[in-house]
């Protein structure tokens, strides 16, 4: 199993129920494209982390949210 790169993310989505489906209907991609963001495999644009963070997480800033596993 690949390491997540950004857990603070993972946690979040899960912590307050928004499905991954959610937001990968919401970016226009697949639900396999954004596993393979999450995981570093393919990197986010500056918009699709602008888009997840107005439209998901307005109480939080993109460097926390986006913070990558070390």
């Amino acid at each position: 199993m690949e390491t997540l790169r950004y857990p603070v993310l993972a946690d979040e989505i899960a912590k307050r129920g928004i499905t991954k489906k959610k937001i990968a209907d919401r970016l226009g991609i697949s639900i396999r494209t954004l596993w393979n963001k999450m995981h570093g495999v393919a990197p986010f644009t500056w918009d699709e982390v602008q888009v997840i963070c107005e439209d998901f997480f307005p109480d939080m800033e993109p460097r926390e949210l986006f913070e990558e596993n070390k």
